[in-house]
């Protein structure tokens, strides 16, 4: 199946060595956005990787824009900001000199914008290589050990944040890389929203926020994948109030046609918080929703209409698989 291994696969194939060096502050782990490494008694550096996308049907430009932003948010929500990126792209050999230039300058224009250099690299074209997968990046910050926001902090009763409309990320992707399925407005929708599918910038302004505890990036399996993924990264269980969580009408046109649901596929431009109850009601005022709290067991819980049951995460992330099949048979891959 498309994207990220199962976490039964990814504990079992890549992180069952754990970790060797003592100055790893938070190492490698399912649910993780991020890794931090000791620097001295003060410092601390933070460090992410992840895949590079594109698309001719995106465009360019705003490929190499959600490239970036894909790659950097995961840094930020460590609480220090990305300074530095590596990004090693592995092109088609077909791509255009014109149009591998807008991706780059894309690229480079965000990480300007937000104070992230480049610093090395690979970028190259190549035979049986299709879009939209086209190559990896990893980002770096450095900051202050006290600003780290990680989730082994969470404490039960804390509050379950959430920022941002749940399955944009998704709807909007899927309307400019084939639109068959929805009708023009909504298009012209998804034009309209697509600089709205980062939360780098509501990262970096909680970050500071006395009583933040950690903060999680929505990408694959969506809003539940995520409480998921941040439940087993805090070691404690969650209860979500789905009910909370209102979907956006233009993003259930886009969806709902190919069966899926906004809380469960990629959502970028989402973020999910841990905070303690004052801290909170000081995030309300930067559009952070109230959805759920940590619990002092370990269960994973939804809450729906009064009622509690078990939540299940999805196994994988449908949206992949209809978005990569939607892209190559544009590109006649």
């Amino acid at each position: 199946m498309a994207g990220k291994l199962s976490r039964e696969v990814l504990e079992r194939l890549v992180l069952a060595k754990g970790t060797l060096r003592k100055d790893v502050l938070w190492g490698p782990r399912a649910g993780g956005d991020f890794a931090a490494v000791e620097l001295d008694e003060e410092r601390a550096l933070v460090t992410a990787c992840d895949p590079l996308a594109a698309s001719p049907q995106l465009g360019w430009a705003r490929s190499g824009w959600l490239a970036f932003h894909l790659v950097a948010v995961d840094v930020a929500v460590s609480g220090i900001a990305p300074a530095y990126i590596c990004a090693g792209w592995t092109l088609p050999a077909n791509i255009p000199d014109d149009a591998l230039g807008e991706l780059l300058e894309a690229f480079r224009r965000e990480g300007n914008r937000f104070g992230v250099e480049g610093v090395a690299g690979h970028t190259g074209r190549y035979t049986e290589v299709n879009y939209p997968w086209v190559g990896a990046a990893t980002a770096v910050g450095i900051g202050p050990r006290s600003a780290l926001r990680l989730p082994s902090t969470a404490q039960p009763g804390d509050a379950l944040l959430l920022w941002g409309r749940p399955g944009l990320e998704a709807a909007v992707l899927l309307c400019l890389t084939s639109r068959r399925m929805v009708p023009a407005k909504i298009v012209r929708w998804a034009e309209d929203e697509f600089y709205n599918l980062s939360s780098l910038s509501p990262a970096l302004e909680a970050a500071g926020t006395e009583g933040l505890r950690c903060m999680h990036d929505i990408t694959e399996g969506g809003v539940i994948g995520a409480a998921a993924e941040l439940s087993s990264a805090m070691g404690r269980g969650l209860t979500l109030n789905t009910q909370a969580i209102a979907a956006d009408p233009q993003v259930l046109t886009a969806l709902e046609p190919r069966g899926l649901s906004p809380l469960t596929v990629t959502s970028c431009g989402s973020l999910l918080a841990v905070a303690s109850p004052s801290a909170a009601k000081r995030l309300a005022g930067r559009g952070f929703q109230l959805v759920g709290e940590v619990r002092a067991d370990d269960e994973l819980l939804e809450q729906r209409q009064g009622q509690t049951k078990p939540l299940v995460p999805p196994e994988h992330d449908p949206f992949w698989d209809i978005y990569t099949e939607e892209v190559s048979r544009k590109e006649g891959t």
